[in-house]
């Protein structure tokens, strides 16, 4: 479904002499869209062997770095997992009528 959306910003981005503050936002959409594939990149990556340095060369950074970035991904995967819906735990907290 991302790569529909990067094109649609594509687009934006390409008239942005016309629609300047549509090409910000579509800017800012493809960032992260680019944000969570590199992420992803990084993570399988690593699932297959590649050491620090191995991604660090890929990516033209240091090797602490990707030491970084990885701390920073688990962290925010860390965080998501603690989320909790209200919604959802509203809904379990009411007593069940039979």
């Amino acid at each position: 479904m991302a790569e529909p959306l990067a094109r649609s910003a594509l687009r934006r981005v390409e008239n942005a002499e016309t629609f300047p503050l549509a090409a910000l936002q579509a800017l800012r959409e493809l960032r992260s869209q680019l944000d969570q594939a590199e992420n992803d990149a990084i993570l399988r990556a690593r699932e297959l062997g590649a050491t620090l340095e191995d991604v660090a060369e890929a990516m033209g950074i240091t090797r602490q770095g990707v030491a970084y970035r990885l701390k920073t991904i688990q962290t925010r995967a860390a965080a998501h997992d603690h989320v909790v819906d209200l919604a959802d735990a509203e809904e379990q907290s009411r007593p069940r009528v039979p």
